[in-house]
């Protein structure tokens, strides 16, 4: 399958949390929310995070396409691509939807290298749907990129992922977290992503929390303490 040429190109929002930022962060959404909910999280609660030892960081909050969910009786909703039935591993997978949205994701990371930001210091990070759309774009992208963070997700496309995925994206480093009491995306799909990463030689840290589909401070301060650690961040 191709991208769809004619989708639109994603409206966004930006928040940098100082001044000459030297990583940029795309951050996906979830079904049905949009860009400005991750915005309002970050640019307003920013006591909560310790930034110590981190550079400046330019986050990228883009919107998903409208588009018709089956799941949810063909009403619209901002979606990366479209759920047929829920997130069970079993369930029939929107190939198209992840095709075409990775496409737009490709522009985002292409507007920051035009902007002279490095690939390898661009990262893509999400939540749920938007955690499927990083682990998908990030580990089949064609330039080395910075890292990959996957909260409340899993690996869409799970079967062709390894015919799918690149060899300069091999050392990617890796941040997956999940609840263990995830009522949406059951906790077994991000255990799965991790341990099929480790498996093919991923460089991958893993967090369990006693939480449903939700974020929480300590999960969100463990993210910022594994930023810390990787090269995109030197």
């Amino acid at each position: 399958m191709t991208p769809n040429m004619n989708a639109p190109r994603l409206q966004f929002s930006r928040y940098e949390t100082g001044e000459n930022p030297q990583i940029t962060i795309i951050w996906m959404h979830g079904l049905g929310d949009e860009g400005a909910s991750f915005h309002t999280l970050f640019s307003t609660q920013l006591e909560h995070f310790d930034l110590t030892g981190l550079p400046a960081i330019r986050f990228i909050f883009p919107n998903a396409p409208e588009r018709p969910i089956t799941a949810h009786s063909w009403l619209p909703a901002r979606a990366w691509f479209d759920i047929y039935t829920d997130f069970e591993e079993r369930d029939m997978e929107d190939e198209q939807g992840v095709i075409d949205s990775t496409g737009l994701i490709h522009i985002l990371i292409n507007n920051e290298k035009i902007k002279g930001m490095p690939s390898e210091k661009i990262l893509l990070a999400g939540f749920s749907q938007g955690a499927a759309m990083a682990l998908h774009v990030g580990l089949t992208h064609f330039e080395k990129l910075g890292g990959v963070i996957a909260l409340s997700g899993y690996i869409p496309l799970r079967q062709k992922f390894e015919e799918n995925r690149t060899e300069i994206n091999q050392d990617t480093p890796v941040f997956i977290a999940h609840g263990t009491e995830d009522p949406v995306v059951p906790f077994y799909r991000g255990k799965n992503a991790k341990n099929q990463l480790t498996e093919l030689g991923y460089n991958v840290e893993f967090h369990a929390y006693d939480m449903d589909h939700t974020l929480d401070w300590h999960e969100l301060n463990d993210m910022l303490n594994w930023l810390r650690a990787i090269p995109a961040t030197k």
